[in-house]
């Protein structure tokens, strides 16, 4: 590989005929699964390298970790119009897919180069939905093994429909949840082929995938691939074949190497538990909007918070006593603490609410946030989402008391973290790439 000025480490030890690169973009939601994926490999002897964005780049050294720059910020790319524009379109797939090409495609052609760069040495490429843009074609040029590790459920079935199907129309049947996968699969192609053609062409030499073939099928239609959730959460349905595995979780924990504050402990430490209310990397054109709402249904309950600002654009207006604020806390520390989580949907935080064994109140924005919500209020425990459009404070106020009082729904959410605690799913992952990487 050749040497290049994003590279931080030697690549001494990236020579053991095991040489893996995960290809991951995205928020910290989208990162800090492989991060914890890639460290399981390393412990069993895998040299492994994670290409991502130079936010991520001390975490992941620390981990002992190679490092791989991708020169793309998602936050400054989801806070400009555009990017509101695309949270803003979830309801309209085209569109949706549309706004999502017009954001990427300033950013593609590099994408491509710096992923290729990052895995020229590679034996394996392992990559996230969106790493799959560039990373089946890379693992087609190089003539190496390429594993899907995606986050999401993107395997057609009828038992559920894909995650970008609207909100709205989930329980429709069998026959239209395999539709909305082969829809939302071909809108994508259909807008992305052109594109994707000419950079294999310009930069890798490859002629174009055919207009027939879903891009995701990927190399062959058995493509293996590996699902970071719990079967639990989202049961692995009986049409998908022995080279899809659903392993569990890859939860990133910090909680042993992490101390909050002396004012967020005095704050947990001066009353009963608080909720918990992000919504993550999802900023807003209307931040103060949505503090006032969050700050309006917390009186009407008389509830305490900890509010999390992520990349979410909550106002830095004066708070009342009832509520804390933070900029980080790790999910593995925090929700162990609270009584309820209210947040966006994103896997990650799904999640460590679940594992936490607390019920979560989701206001999905968009994409698999949705499909997220639902299968926390099927599983029983959490109320019915709240679409982030029609957030109130009323309808927030009212989510809030009929949860923390709905026995059912705590009883269920405290058996079901007890059992996700118990799964390992990151062992599992590895013991399924090493199966797959023999077959």
């Amino acid at each position: 590989m050749p040497t290049t000025d994003n590279r931080q480490r030697t690549t001494d030890i990236y020579n053991m005929n095991r040489n893996i690169t995960i290809l991951t973009y995205g928020s910290t939601g989208d990162v800090l699964p492989y991060i914890a994926l890639g460290k399981e490999l390393q412990s069993i002897g895998y040299a492994v390298r994670i290409a991502t964005h130079d936010n991520f780049k001390k975490l992941i050294l620390e981990q002992g970790l190679d490092f791989s720059n991708i020169s793309l910020n998602p936050r400054d790319v989801l806070e400009g119009d555009e990017g509101q524009s695309w949270l803003e379109s979830s309801a309209n797939p085209i569109k949706f897919f549309r706004y999502f090409r017009s954001l990427v495609r300033p950013f593609t052609r590099r994408i491509l180069l710096e992923s290729y760069e990052a895995c020229r040495d590679s034996d394996m490429i392992i990559f996230s939905i969106l790493g799959a843009l560039p990373g089946i074609s890379i693992a087609e040029k190089l003539g190496i093994k390429a594993i899907g590790a995606y986050l999401q459920p993107m395997t057609p079935t009828a038992d559920f429909p894909s995650f970008m199907a609207p909100l709205m129309l989930a329980g429709l049947g069998g026959r239209y949840n395999r539709m909305t996968y082969s829809v939302s699969k071909q809108i994508f192609w259909l807008l992305f082929h052109r594109v994707l053609a000419e950079d294999r062409r310009e930069i890798l030499g490859l002629p174009p995938k055919p207009m027939k073939q879903s891009f995701w099928e990927g190399i062959h239609p058995d493509n293996p691939i590996i699902y970071g959730y719990s079967h639990l959460v989202c049961p692995k349905p009986t049409n998908w074949g022995d080279w899809i595995d659903v392993t569990g979780y890859w939860f990133f924990n910090r909680e042993d190497d992490w101390q909050p504050s002396v004012e967020l402990r005095d704050f947990l430490e001066s009353g009963v538990q608080p909720i918990y209310i992000g919504f993550g990397s999802m900023s807003s054109r209307s931040p103060l909007e949505i503090t006032n709402i969050i700050l309006d249904a917390l009186e009407r309950t008389g509830q305490r918070a900890i509010l999390a600002t992520g990349w979410g654009g909550i106002s830095n207006i004066d708070l009342p006593d009832r509520v804390f604020k933070v900029d980080f806390v790790p999910h593995d520390w925090l929700f162990a603490r609270v009584s309820m989580v209210i947040h966006h949907g994103g896997t990650g935080t799904t999640g460590a609410g679940i594992r936490a064994g607390v019920p979560s109140v989701l206001i999905p924005f968009f994409a698999d946030q949705n499909f997220w919500a639902m299968q926390i209020f099927k599983l029983g425990i959490g109320p019915r989402p709240i679409p982030r459009k029609k957030l109130n404070a009323e309808k927030l106020a009212n989510a809030i008391d009929s949860t923390l009082d709905n026995r059912d729904i705590n009883i269920g959410a405290k058996a079901i973290g007890e059992k996700i605690r118990n799964e390992d799913g990151v062992s599992n992952a590895v013991k399924a790439i090493q199966r797959l990487w023999t077959t």
